[in-house]
Parts: structure tokens; C-alpha cells; sequence
């Protein structure tokens, strides 16, 4: 006569099923969240690289290749070129603008032509404003500016009494860098936006050739990352996933370093 047995699993058996699974969960969320970092680095280090690039074709002279090149310059010389970090109300901005610049009458710049550069991978730059000067934003993750004629203990924030987006000029066949800020109320075009006048003596003016001086050239520091949780701005870059630094010394010829923060 045969005894009939319930068979199930043992609790050390569901302990090392268990214990498995959980093995297996960290496993894919660690994968996953490789696989975020790596997609995260490769856009930031791609910003870089598009950057490289303007400054590259500015150093090369690269002028109009269309069949209307002489048209655009009309007459007029290359001077270079310019790449703007485009920040919205909030701050936040996912593109840059690409300025070829050409010089008419040996001190006016303008654009003959302009283009946008999309940022990838869930990016924005992070340009906050700054009250006053005393707030001390290069302390903190944020873009700044650090001017060498005043010293690297004093710094102008990026952003001034107004909204303002910031730009660098890399110089026809020299490379030479220079940055200037515009406010966003102006005009679109590269002439009339920076060679307006918003209250900051050493960042405005880009429109015009004696504005080219040292006080331009120090360390440009832009951050970006991926925004996380918060109700403004500030609280979404301070909970960043992901941060960046792209840093410009502009008294080094085609001098940049990208830099991971977080």
C-alpha cells in the first residue's frame, strides 16, 4: 500500500530562489543604469566635439561653398566664427546657435549665415541668473565666467541683471577666442543682439571690433546635465543624474576639457 507524499519547495529552497531573483534584479538595474551613464557621457563628450568643430572651421577659414558665396560676404571679409548657448526663461537650454561671421568696413561683425546644433541625450545646459555679483555662483555647480584682468578671486556670473544667453567668437585663421553675452529680447540677428549695451562693460558688444579686448579671454566654464526632480530650475540641476563641465580657457589657443562632475 503506497503512502501518498505532498511534495513543495523547503524554506531554504524559496530562500536561495529568492535570493537569486534578487541577485538577478540588481544585475539588470545595474546594466540599465550603465547603459544611462554611457549614453549620458557620449552626448556631453558629443557637445564637446561639436564645439571643436566651429572653433576647427573658424581656424580654417571656411568660408561660403554655395554658389551664392559671393553674394552672402558681399565683399566683405570672414572673420570667423561664434557658437551660442541658447537658455530658455528657466535657464535650461538643449541647443547651441553657430554664427559664420564675416567683418565689413574693418570694425562692423555680422552673420551671413546661422544653424542650430540639437543637444542629445535628455542634456541642458544650466545658465542660471545671478542677482548680484556677491552671490558667489563658481562655487556651486553652474556656468561662470572668471575674468583674469580682475583676478580668479572675482567672477562675473553668465547671466546678468537680465536674461542672457553666452557666446564664444573663434577668430578666422587664428582661433583666437572671445566671449560676449546678448539678451534674449533682442533681436535674432548676430549684429544687433550683441552689440547692444545690458549694464556689464566687459561682456557685451561682440557687434564690434574694439569690444575684442583681454577682458574677454578668461575662463568660460558651461554646465549641463540631465535634469532631475524639482519645482524650478536650480532644484532640477542641483538633483542632476548626470553633470558636466565644459571649460574654456581663452587666453590658450583651441584650448578646451570636458570635465564629469557627477
Amino acid at each position: 500500500m503506497f503512502r501518498r507524499v505532498n511534495k513543495g519547495l523547503t524554506i531554504i529552497e524559496v530562500l536561495i530562489v529568492l535570493a537569486i531573483s534578487a541577485g538577478l534584479a540588481v544585475i539588470s538595474i545595474g546594466a540599465f543604469s550603465s547603459q544611462g551613464r554611457t549614453r549620458s557621457d557620449d552626448a556631453a563628450r558629443l557637445v564637446m566635439a561639436d564645439i571643436a568643430k566651429v572653433r576647427s572651421d573658424a581656424v580654417q577659414g571656411l568660408g561660403p561653398t554655395t554658389s551664392d558665396g559671393s553674394s552672402k560676404l558681399a565683399g566683405n571679409e570672414l572673420f570667423g566664427q561664434a557658437i551660442e548657448f541658447v537658455t530658455d526663461s528657466a535657464f535650461l537650454g538643449d541647443k547651441m546657435r553657430v554664427y559664420k561671421l564675416m567683418i565689413s568696413g574693418g570694425s562692423t561683425i555680422s552673420a551671413y549665415e546661422t544653424y542650430e546644433i540639437p543637444v542629445t541625450g535628455g542634456l541642458k545646459f544650466y545658465v542660471p541668473q545671478s542677482a548680484t555679483a556677491t552671490d558667489a555662483p563658481c562655487n556651486e555647480f553652474r556656468s561662470c565666467y572668471y575674468n583674469y584682468q580682475l583676478g580668479f578671486s572675482d567672477y562675473e556670473t553668465l547671466l546678468e541683471a537680465t536674461s542672457a544667453n553666452r557666446i564664444m567668437v573663434f577668430r578666422n585663421r587664428t582661433g583666437e577666442t572671445y566671449t560676449f553675452s546678448r539678451a534674449k529680447t533682442q533681436p535674432a540677428g548676430f549684429n544687433q543682439t550683441l552689440g547692444m549695451s545690458n549694464g556689464v562693460t566687459n561682456v557685451n558688444g561682440a557687434a564690434n571690433l574694439s569690444n575684442y579686448l583681454k577682458d574677454k579671454q578668461g575662463r568660460l566654464r558651461i554646465s549641463y546635465g540631465t535634469p532631475g526632480s524639482g519645482t524650478d530650475s536650480n532644484a532640477q540641476m542641483q538633483n542632476a543624474r548626470f553633470k558636466y563641465y565644459a571649460i574654456f580657457d581663452m587666453q590658450i589657443p583651441n584650448n578646451q576639457e570636458f570635465q564629469v562632475v557627477k
